[in-house]
């Protein structure tokens, strides 16, 4: 047993569980593994859970501590809309090297989470409690085709929506746009 690469493995491990700073250990000539808590820092750790500073650089006068607080509780959902760019709209890192493709890239980004906020504002206003994302999914179901014969198109069609989708399109004030195939 190689006591070096254990010793490393378990600072790696420690390091990745952000515990490192919780443990002394070494490996002894056998490649046996000594541990043990560091009590004094875990105990004070201990002391201080459930609190944190926030610190911000505005007056007193112009935001209140309750105010402060509200608006770090406010991260939370510009880090589940950065989620949502990321998962369902696929928004993933585009590497840009001119500065004004990086602002439209955010711009654009921006864009489709506002949209999608938006269709959920609306949608839980007419009573729907899904989320934006997976109503959208439902939606994409509903495939549009063209029968061509030779050049001329003959007709657009559309797939035939599922029962359980046409409730929730009527709720949603859509009917209008899948009772009949769009024109060409």
């Amino acid at each position: 047993m190689d006591v070096q690469k254990l010793a490393s493995q378990v600072g790696r491990s420690l390091q990745r569980l952000k515990a490192h700073k919780y443990f002394s250990y070494h490996v002894e000539e056998g490649g046996k593994l000594k541990w043990e808590r560091k009590e004094p820092i875990i105990a004070q750790e201990a002391h201080q859970d459930g609190w944190f500073l926030l610190h911000t650089n505005e007056s007193i006068q112009k935001c209140s501590s309750t105010e402060v607080l509200g608006h770090y509780k406010g991260l939370l959902d510009v880090e589940e809309a950065f989620c949502e760019l990321k998962s369902y709209m696929e928004v993933r890192p585009v590497f840009h090297w001119r500065p004004d493709r990086v602002v439209n890239h955010v711009r654009l980004c921006f864009l489709a989470y506002w949209l999608s906020a938006r269709l959920g504002r609306e949608w839980r206003a007419k009573g729907e409690t899904e989320e934006v994302p997976r109503v959208l999914r439902h939606l994409q179901t509903i495939r549009l085709g063209m029968l061509k014969m030779g050049q001329k198109i003959h007709r657009t069609v559309m797939t035939e929506i599922p029962k359980s989708l046409n409730e929730q399109i009527r709720k949603l004030g859509l009917s209008a746009l899948f009772a009949t195939p769009p024109r060409q």
